[in-house]
């Protein structure tokens, strides 16, 4: 008795919390509690649902992905797993994060918004992350609950709760292994610092954090409101700024202005306070060019101060060989190349490559404005293939395409050429290509 009436209570306060955006929905189930708690507010709401799994290749992910879909099967959603490769070296955690997002944009269908379970513990966690890297008023206000296609219905749901009634509706979620590493500063925060604050310091210091989130947030859209006054513009994958505005600005406002530059880059986290101070400093030299966090380029090309992730004139010249057992980094990308027998069955990542070992050079460089891949019956200019996948203008002149005598296999992430996968051959060549982690913290 006493448990259901827990459940009646439980069930109310996250139904009257949690903010689900109007249309058809893609909950991202993780396999633990918080996403499963998503997947319920999203299941009793009406609206269409699904839900995906990310399979990130890691030693759990399998017994996760197994809770996901028990999850779902209790909810009863349609459900499917997706596999990326988050490969090898810095960072899985970012590297993971970086595919798992990839991973559901490229699942998303027209309309469906996707959401993710974070709570307001996760938004506290955030916020403290943030400030112990001196993020600014952006990385303060946290996590946005909506930033399309993204919403998080649960931000104003204590962690606590989501746990405590996913496992009172008998929700089998498993925890992650990964969120008990020491590894990660995010998991010292979580289960050191943040006890230890509440316990010793300041009772309720994750609802205050998330609360400063969520008033800071109303601060930071006001100030873009003003920002957007600016004359941003772009040329190719930089997005730019006349230097003399900036200097013209006093110092918060150079200082937001920065920050909003970095923003416009497709940066997906605020830039560390040091590193706008040296994008301030590049201003005022009037020359010369910067190596920021996370493989972030700042420059001053005639009038403009510029940022980037790649620079398009410093990669467009630029062609690489693939040669099995090598690893070679392409601006911000990572191709790890190898040949073998046959796989079985054939992988279908759009992030990996396998064809017959060509008999030629293969190579990869930057798109063409003439290059075509080839269809099941003619082919396509692969700046229009970039474009329907979702490519945003400004990336697309620096996307790498892999070619081999001067025929288009791939478009790493899009598609590859038809004809490409045969199961006749003796030897095949298999490519694996990863974004670099463009934020370290």
């Amino acid at each position: 008795m006493a448990a259901t009436r827990r459940l009646r209570r439980l069930t109310s306060l996250v139904a009257d919390v949690a903010d689900l955006p109007d249309g058809p929905l893609l909950v991202a189930l993780s396999g633990g509690a918080d996403s499963a708690v998503c997947g319920w507010v999203a299941a009793r709401s009406g609206a269409a649902v699904r839900a995906v799994h990310v399979h990130h290749g890691l030693p759990a992910s399998d017994r996760l992905a197994d809770a996901a879909e028990a999850v779902a099967g209790r909810l009863g959603v349609p459900f499917e797993v997706v596999a990326v490769d988050v490969g090898p070296g810095a960072s899985p955690e970012g590297r993971a994060r970086a595919a798992r997002y990839r991973a559901l944009v490229e699942r998303r269908r027209p309309g469906e918004w996707v959401l993710t379970g974070h709570t307001r513990d996760d938004q506290a966690e955030t916020v403290l992350h943030h400030l112990l890297r001196g993020s600014g008023p952006r990385g303060l206000a946290g996590i946005p609950s909506r930033r399309p296609p993204f919403a998080r219905p649960l931000l104003g749901v204590p962690r606590a709760a989501t746990r405590e009634l996913a496992t009172l509706l008998g929700l089998p979620f498993m925890d992650d292994p990964a969120n008990d590493d020491p590894a990660h500063l995010r998991n010292r925060i979580r289960r050191e610092l943040l006890p230890a604050i509440e316990a010793r310091i300041a009772p309720g210091a994750r609802r205050t954090l998330a609360r400063t989130a969520e008033l800071l947030r109303d601060e930071v859209e006001a100030w873009e409101e003003r920002l957007r006054r600016l004359p941003f513009d772009r040329d190719g994958s930089a997005a730019r700024l006349p230097r003399g505005v900036v200097r013209a600005l006093g110092r918060t406002a150079a200082t937001e202005a920065v920050r909003a530059l970095v923003a416009e880059a497709g940066a997906e986290y605020p830039l560390p306070a040091r590193e706008v101070t040296r994008i301030l400093g590049l201003v005022d030299a009037g020359s010369g060019s910067l190596e920021l966090a996370g493989g972030l380029k700042a420059r001053l090309d005639g009038p403009w101060l510029e940022v980037a992730f790649d620079f398009v004139d410093d990669v467009e010249a630029t062609t690489a060989a693939l040669r099995p057992g090598r690893t070679i980094r392409w601006g911000r990308w990572r191709f790890d190349a190898r040949v073998g027998a046959p796989p079985r069955p054939f992988p279908l990542s759009p992030w990996t490559l396998t064809v017959p070992a060509p008999g030629g050079e293969t190579r990869v460089r930057r798109v063409r404005t003439d290059d075509r891949i080839a269809l099941g019956h003619g082919s396509k200019r692969v700046l229009d293939a970039l474009a329907e996948a979702g490519v945003p203008p400004w990336e697309r002149p620096g996307w790498p395409v892999v070619e081999t005598g001067g025929r288009i296999l791939w478009i790493p992430g899009v598609r590859r050429a038809a004809g490409s996968l045969r199961a006749d051959a003796d030897g095949y060549l298999s490519v694996i290509v990863s974004e670099e982690e463009r934020w370290t913290g």
